[in-house]
């Protein structure tokens, strides 16, 4: 059985970030975007979603055999993308990740803004969305 093909690339103004904290509120992306864009729930394996000390939003960083629960925005304009790399700010780097989509199982490629500093003292436990 041969391998099902890799994810194809969002095309051009036509992005897809995948989020795990403040952004799943749609109550926030709307204030930031003057919309709520299609979203799926989604599951980002090999990663992690730490608190940070004295902060109320999470970082997330890669970590083995762990996965992070968030949802994925699609077509998102440049415009909306560039707002939100301003609102994640230069603590976090904008990088492509493959997600598994929960409604569907199917594997989809989106940005994910990764925590900088790997080596962070103020990171700590899992942070949870609903406190």
């Amino acid at each position: 059985m041969a391998a099902p093909p890799p994810p194809a690339a969002p095309a051009a103004g036509q992005h897809s970030v995948f989020v795990y904290g403040t952004l799943m509120a749609e109550e926030v992306v709307r204030v930031l975007l003057g919309r709520a864009p299609p979203s799926s729930p989604a599951l980002l394996p090999g990663h992690r979603r730490f608190s940070l000390r004295g902060r109320v939003y999470p970082a997330i960083l890669p970590v083995p055999d762990h996965a992070v629960s968030g949802k994925v925005f699609r077509g998102l304009t440049d415009r909306e993308l560039h707002v939100f790399d301003l609102f994640e700010d230069e603590e976090y780097v904008k990088k492509t990740v493959e997600v598994s989509l929960a409604d569907t199982s199917e594997k989809s490629l989106a940005y994910a803004y990764i925590w900088g500093n790997e080596g962070d003292p103020d990171l700590y436990g899992e942070w949870d969305y609903e406190v």
